[in-house]
């Protein structure tokens, strides 16, 4: 009978220690996460204004109409998409309060809505800011771009816009370009979270499942580590 016991409490004890050696595991990487999204979305007032005082209004209508159809795609891409924590949009014409970290009254749920609490404590550092545009060209080396005057763009590549990611600050942290895309996605569910303009340059590619499988598997430009060294040492859970 002694045997028998000691050959069942065996197993059930390397169960035990895998069990929180696993779930210890799992601790640490959520701690290495974003505890939010924020996704910045397009306004065009400056295009707005010029088409404007050159009472070019069939254009207007149709930049007005561009301009809320790439919100809605990507929108619909974030909502539908990514699930690895919770994703607030705002506005980009309120970019300097997002950088200067003012984000009461200025972010939005999917529908439009101001959020009134978010899951983001005050002073907290440790959410990544998204938004499509073109990258700044960023070494290997380097964990942040904090000064994109002084470096170049990568236009001259067929996918010279792409999405970028950046700190609490604004400082871009990584990129990826819209050739990195899953083309295999056709149809509805593409038009979905696709949006090209045929007559301004604005358009958006999903982008949320790429950003999600690249946080959570750590390949590619995304460096859970790089994105680490912008967090401070209270927000590391």
């Amino acid at each position: 009978m002694k045997s028998i016991a000691t050959s069942l409490l065996a197993p059930l004890l390397v169960f035990i220690l895998l069990f929180f050696h696993f779930e210890s595991l799992a601790k640490k990487k959520k701690g290495r996460l974003p505890m939010a999204v924020l996704v910045q979305l397009r306004v065009e007032r400056n295009r707005e204004k010029a088409l404007t005082e050159h009472y070019q209004t069939a254009k207007l209508q149709i930049l007005k109409d561009d301009t809320r159809k790439t919100n809605q795609a990507m929108i619909n891409d974030y909502k539908d998409n990514f699930t690895l924590c919770p994703v607030y949009f705002y506005l980009d014409m309120n970019y300097d309060a997002v950088k200067a970290g003012r984000l009461d009254g200025v972010l939005l749920d999917a529908d439009g809505n101001t959020v009134k609490k978010t899951v983001i404590p005050k002073d907290s550092t440790n959410y990544i800011i998204v938004h499509w545009g073109r990258p700044t060209m960023q070494s290997v080396f380097e964990s942040r771009v904090r000064d994109t005057t002084a470096y170049g763009y990568n236009s001259g590549l067929p996918g010279g816009e792409g999405l970028i990611i950046n700190d609490y600050t604004m400082h871009q942290l990584s990129y990826f370009y819209k050739f990195e895309f899953d083309e295999g996605e056709k149809g509805t569910t593409r038009r979905k979270y696709q949006y090209h303009s045929k007559e301004f340059n604005i358009q958006y590619y999903p982008s949320a499942k790429l950003l999600q499988t690249k946080l959570l598997k750590n390949p590619g430009h995304i460096r859970i580590t790089k994105l680490m060294r912008s967090y401070r040492k209270q927000d590391r859970f």
